[in-house]
């Protein structure tokens, strides 16, 4: 991918807390979208973990960007070395993971937050797949109400890494604080993953921790599907 050597580069560079949500300034930006923009950046000072804002403000970078010639090739403004290869203008795709990589590069310097070090994870898993594994344990470690662990297990098993995805799961669960959605992720990661026993056995903790009609209002078919992999499995 075309963004990944300005990544790389940014894994270099020295962060800091102290940092989180300050505004990158450029004299192409509008006025209206300086006071867009701070607004949305005081509002993941106080919640990195707000979702709606974090892609709000991409979006909001990424346009100030490519009306700003001179900036057009990199939402970072990173100071070039001219050996990266330059972005198309044109590459949404690249411009707007360069945009979502260096803001939850920022934001993930604060000790709450845990979707941005998922969204470092998401861009990084493809090519350094155990780097983004011990993001998303960092992330998991960081959220005690089970959401990170969800998000991190779907991540996974979008990717086709059922086993990770289980692993992670089975470490970082913990069905006495978690709600009953992140332990249905685990069961499905264990399901999709093949593992008739595991599925078994963390399913019988849902329902002791949760409540077997909690969990067959959330998820209907889940233990129809066990049963069907213990049958597949004889």
């Amino acid at each position: 991918m075309a963004m990944m050597p300005r990544i790389k580069r940014l894994l270099a560079q020295p962060t800091s807390a102290s940092k989180v949500g300050l505004r990158r300034e450029s004299a192409h930006t509008p006025t209206i979208n300086v006071m867009q923009e701070d607004a949305l950046r005081a509002v993941l000072m106080e919640n990195p973990n707000d979702e709606n804002a974090f892609r709000a403000l991409v979006e909001l970078v990424k346009r100030n960007c490519a009306s700003d010639s001179e900036n057009s090739a990199d939402p970072l403004k990173a100071e070039s070395t001219g050996e990266e290869p330059v972005l198309d203008p044109q590459d949404y795709e690249a411009r707007a993971n360069l945009s979502v990589w260096a803001l939850a590069e920022e934001l993930s310097g604060h000790p709450k937050a845990w979707f941005p070090v998922i969204e470092l994870a998401r861009l990084s898993l493809d090519e350094s797949p155990g780097e983004a594994l011990r993001r998303l344990t960092a992330a998991v470690s960081r959220d005690p109400s089970g959401r990170a662990l969800e998000r991190s297990i779907e991540l996974l098993l979008d990717k086709g890494l059922a086993s990770e995805a289980y692993n992670l799961g089975l470490g970082l669960w913990r069905p006495n604080d978690h709600p009953a959605e992140t332990g249905i992720s685990v069961v499905r990661a264990a399901l999709v993953s093949q593992r008739s026993l595991d599925a078994q056995r963390e399913y019988n903790k849902l329902i002791e921790h949760s409540g077997a009609d909690e969990v067959r209002a959330l998820d209907p078919d889940l233990e129809k599907e066990i049963e069907e992999l213990h049958a597949d499995s004889r």
